[in-house]
């Protein structure tokens, strides 16, 4: 072959060498921007592997044309690297038939996909100081979105603030490393670039693991320094404070993680202050309890006026921060939005969702039920049947119903799993389908981790005790919300004819839609209360004066004044044609809305008054537009929470989208907790015919029926009937759990009920037509009235307490009594 030839094929596989190169850089800059889903992502890692082989080959030929000419050191350099990477690959393989070691390889296959063009590119490129730094900082950063995405946060860069070198810069260790002499710093970095170019060579895992020893306070992602499990002790306690403070004006569900994410932030101040010894929790001191209920306090102690941490750290006082500290806590605050408020905690993926994305909305959040009952299980938000899949990898137990699976330190409990389509102590991976939710939805979960024993004993070996203990599951995944919010009761609520109404429309909600939530019917109250201020007898403008308002009662039963548009009573909206009228303002619209109409005929056919409370809620779910009544039944089985439920009844039932969103979702909110502490029925049938004897808190001096002298302070009311009748039906207030149902000396025959957020107790009965154990629902029949136990006659003693037998607060704001 002549030497024009030769140089004829060199050219040309030089040009073929350097148009595959492009596509390599190409597809290689594509795999790194692109933010793909999962299969995407696989995708395009097979087409970068197809080009890689074609990179390969065409650098073969090339090389051994180039060869024949130029017997270089470079290209036994490269030969070098060539045989050393495949000695590398023999090594994963190796590897991977170890379990333990798995991981280890599985990672480093990963980080050569993404690395090894640019390594390779590295070595034809120019060898100075400046493309050198440039390939090491992309090496970083290729390795840093890996890490990221096997840590479930996505294909994403950490963000500066919440890096490990930033981290390190800002904490109190980086002042005295500044002053350490460059005999120490130095081998620091020639260990850290020996990692960065050979990082899975046996001197490099060596370095790696020296290094990670000695600067392992500053590698993890984010702003917590508290161990996970005083994390999940703070998180309790701060539970356990929001029910015991709760009230039957305030129910308390802090954000919590507005206060962990402040005291992670000045956790090294906060442990020199307090004295918090190392491996021990907050909570577990005195003083470490007692800055926990200060900064509660200082947040929750006007219910009418509740704060944020960020209220608090930018005035003057204990939790100030300074300018610099608050530019970088709110960068902090903005990174953990993008990559999880516990990033560095991250080991779950969404078992949920086969993508593994999306936010969970946990509905009943871990901590205190009440002041004495922790919850472990957290409730997440669910449609029935809806496919769950393995948020972790390890292997699978079944007990009944439940799915348990386990690793050596990590166990995750599925409660009430049906079509379960695991076997029993069968392996399974991250994100394979095991199971459906349950018919009636929500998913509840429990996660456990592994630790040492508090004060356990050690083995033989020397080997600490270990023990399962709960955790905050929220802390663990990508992407989480709480729905349960703080709700105050106005005294609006509380001391007016408005309750008395709202029960009357909550009591024909619940006759007719039993499951229907607490959540759901705030939400539609919220509205109302904004709409006609829960008034089924309203119309448009009625206050105003006659002829356009109400010249007596009976306008409301005049064709032609409830007829009147909105051009007539306001001068303008010529779109209204009939005005609003009733609980929800139904109007006759020129859009082809005819819901007044509507209403009033409805009426008609059921021989009543269109302002009749409960026709009015009969109209929602039998006699308005198919359209509206299944929008009316959505929201009455939805779990969403109230804020949420509130603007979908507005921009969607009411069709006015942003009217006084704000009002209407305080109003909600407070109807909220109204509900959560008031029962839906009533314990006496007729109780416009009941009258009460004896008030809450009362200290009485009482003669027994039986001449003994007895005193007390009332922690009840007793409600008799004017007639003086006995054995009256005692009805359940709302529906719970029986927990006491017999005869005891004082009270006589006792029933006490825990509802989800009290209790309620029935004393003094005749008989009991219920037993512990029992669930009952609203209105249903506990027993008679009577006068059994220390009594002065027939009555009912009804109390409602927020713990049991203690804690009790006074049931007649939620009594219908003239």
């Amino acid at each position: 072959m002549t030497d024009k030839v030769k140089r004829q094929q060199l050219k040309t596989a030089k040009s073929d060498f350097k148009t595959v190169k492009y596509q390599l850089k190409k597809e290689r800059k594509d795999y790194r921007r692109l933010k793909l889903s999962y299969t995407d992502m696989l995708t395009l890692k097979d087409n970068l592997e197809e080009i890689k082989q074609q990179y390969k080959t065409k650098k073969k030929q090339f090389h051994r044309l180039k060869k024949q000419r130029d017997k270089s050191k470079q290209i036994r350099y490269l030969t070098m690297q060539s045989t050393q990477h495949n000695i590398h690959h023999l090594n994963s393989d190796i590897l991977q038939e170890d379990e333990v070691l798995s991981q280890l390889a599985h990672t480093r296959i990963r980080y050569l996909q993404a690395s090894q063009s640019v390594h390779t590119l590295k070595k034809f490129g120019e060898a100075n100081g400046k493309s050198s730094k440039w390939i090491v900082k992309k090496i970083y950063e290729l390795g840093n979105r890996a890490y990221n995405t096997s840590k479930g946060r996505g294909f994403v860069r950490t963000p500066h603030q919440l890096s490990w070198h930033h981290k390190f810069k800002q904490s109190k260790y980086a002042k005295t490393i500044r002053g350490v002499h460059k005999s120490f710093v130095n081998p620091l970095k020639r260990m850290a670039i020996n990692v960065l170019k050979n990082p899975f060579s046996l001197v490099g895992v060596f370095n790696a693991c020296l290094l990670l020893f000695i600067l392992s306070p500053f590698f993890s992602v984010g702003v917590v320094k508290q161990n996970e499990f005083d994390l999940t002790d703070t998180w309790t306690y701060f539970t356990k404070l929001d029910r015991e403070r709760s009230t039957h004006q305030v129910m308390y569900y802090s954000d919590i993680d507005d206060y962990l994410f402040y005291i992670n932030y000045r956790y090294d101040t906060i442990a020199d202050r307090h004295f918090i010894k190392p491996k021990t929790s907050l909570p577990d001191s005195i003083l470490g309890r007692n800055y926990l209920e200060v900064l509660w306090e200082a947040i929750n102690s006007k219910p009418e006026a509740l704060k944020t941490m960020k209220d608090l750290y930018t005035v003057p006082g204990d939790y100030y921060l300074t300018d610099k500290e608050q530019k970088d806590y709110q960068a902090m605050v903005s990174s953990h939005n993008e990559i999880g408020k516990y990033a560095s905690l991250v080991e779950l993926s969404n078992f949920l969702s086969v993508e593994h994305t999306g936010t969970l909305k946990i509905i009943k959040r871990y901590g205190y039920e009440d002041k004495e009952t922790l919850s472990e299980i957290s409730t997440f938000k669910a449609t029935p049947r809806q496919e769950l899949y393995a948020p972790l990898t390890g292997v699978v137990t079944i007990e009944g119903d439940d799915v348990i699976i386990t690793t050596e330190k990590q166990r995750i409990t599925f409660k009430q799993v049906v079509g379960i389509r695991v076997r029993h102590q069968q392996s399974i991976k991250r994100g394979e389908f095991f199971g459906q939710v349950k018919a009636t939805g929500n998913q509840d979960v429990l996660y456990e981790k592994k630790r040492p024993r508090k004060h356990g004993k050690r083995d033989a070996e020397g080997k600490e005790e270990m023990e399962w203990k709960s955790v905050n599951i929220g802390f663990y995944l990508p992407r989480v919300v709480y729905t349960q919010k703080t709700s105050v009761m106005t005294n609006t609520v509380m001391n007016s004819q408005k309750a008395s109404r709202a029960r009357q429309f909550v009591q024909a909600i619940k006759q007719r839609f039993p499951e229907a939530t607490h959540e759901s019917i705030a939400a539609i109250l919220g509205n109302f209360d904004i709409e006609s201020e829960i008034k089924s007898k309203m119309a448009e403008g009625d206050y105003l004066s006659p002829p356009i308002g109400k010249t007596d009662e009976g306008s409301y039963d005049n064709d032609s004044w409830l007829s009147i548009g909105g051009m007539d009573i306001y001068g303008k909206y010529p779109n209204i044609l009939k005005r609003g009228i009733g609980l929800g303002q139904w109007t006759d619209t020129s859009d082809g809305s005819t819901r007044h109409t509507l209403l009033r005929e409805y009426a008609k056919s059921q021989g009543k008054k269109w302002y009749d409370m409960d026709l009015q809620v009969d109209f929602m779910a039998n006699g308005d537009t198919p359209f509206y009544r299944q929008l009316f039944l959505n929201i009455l089985s939805s779990s969403e929470d109230v804020s949420t439920l509130t603007e979908y009844f507005l921009n969607h039932w009411e069709g006015n989208p942003g009217d006084k969103l704000d009002a209407r979702v305080a109003s909600a909110r407070s109807w909220l907790a109204f509900l959560n502490y008031s029962g839906n029925g009533q314990p006496l049938g007729n109780m416009q015919d009941v009258v009460m004897t004896s008030h809450f808190g009362e200290f009485r001096q009482l003669i027994l029926q039986d001449g003994r002298f007895y005193e007390n302070t009332h922690n009840g009311v007793d409600l008799v009937y004017k007639d003086g009748r006995v054995n009256a039906p005692v009805y359940a207030v709302e529906g719970g759990d029986v927990i006491h149902a017999q005869h005891d000396n004082e009270t006589g025959l006792t029933v006490v009920i825990k509802h989800e957020h009290y209790y309620s107790y029935y004393f003094h009965l005749s008989s009991l037509q219920v037993t512990a154990g029992q669930r009952v629902e609203s209105g249903m029949s506990l027993g008679t009235m009577g006068s059994t136990g220390h009594s002065t006659g027939v009555h009912l003693h009804l109390g409602f307490s927020r713990s049991l037998w203690a804690d009790y607060f006074d049931p007649k704001a939620y009594l219908q009594l003239d």
